[in-house]
């Protein structure tokens, strides 16, 4: 069972408000528009203390296989995406989804909000409104919702998504490329030919 809300807020609060969200407790699908969108956000969650990640379609499969291990691992419990990306994801779990940028329709909005809720399980679907058409994609797919407006720290927007005030100390990006490994044996100096290194207490054996 989904329960659908249509939360409020101004314009200048949306960041807030997203990033409290996003700093909740459980697996959460932000949805946006573009790539760089979701990027951005990713990044602006991470420097907030949120393990997010982002899915778009300028990700190598190399980077989308490492973002969507992330995020079904719990490495990584939030994940931004776009619309595109985001069709086929099979990921148990996601308790919440937000649309902080509305869909475009009525079609994509069911999509997206299918990402939660599966098997029979509940789930939270959200829509962050900044102006008075916000409601229209949701009259359009036909979905019962409450409308609220919330407000940073709001005791609502913490009872109906479980906010809480992000650390505020970054974090590093779950899916990130592991760094390159190093080989020990071998040392490169500008100008000078390579050698190899013997292990400490190894001495040149003599020609007999």
């Amino acid at each position: 069972m989904l329960a659908h809300y249509l939360l409020q807020v101004r314009a200048s609060d949306k960041r807030s408000v997203v990033a409290e969200i996003a700093a909740r407790d459980g697996r959460t699908l932000l949805f946006v528009r573009t790539q760089y969108g979701a990027d951005k956000l990713a990044r602006r969650l991470r420097d907030a203390g949120v393990g997010a990640v982002a899915l778009h379609g300028a990700l190598s499969q190399a980077q989308r296989t490492r973002t969507l291990a992330a995020f079904s691992s719990g490495g990584a419990p939030v994940l931004v995406a776009t619309d595109v990306a985001a069709r086929g994801i099979h990921v148990d779990d996601v308790t919440l989804v937000v649309h902080v940028d509305p869909a475009a329709d009525a079609k994509d909005y069911l999509h997206r909000s299918g990402r939660t809720g599966r098997a029979g399980a509940s789930g939270t679907v959200v829509t962050i409104g900044t102006d008075a058409g916000t409601d229209t994609v949701l009259r359009a797919a036909a979905v019962v919702f409450e409308h609220v407006r919330v407000r940073p720290g709001d005791p609502r927007l913490a009872a109906l998504t479980g906010a809480r005030t992000p650390t505020g100390r970054p974090v590093p990006d779950p899916a990130a490329a592991p760094p390159p490994t190093v080989d020990t044996q071998e040392v490169d100096t500008p100008g000078r030919p390579r050698r190899n290194i013997r292990p400490p207490g190894s001495r040149k054996r003599r020609a007999d």
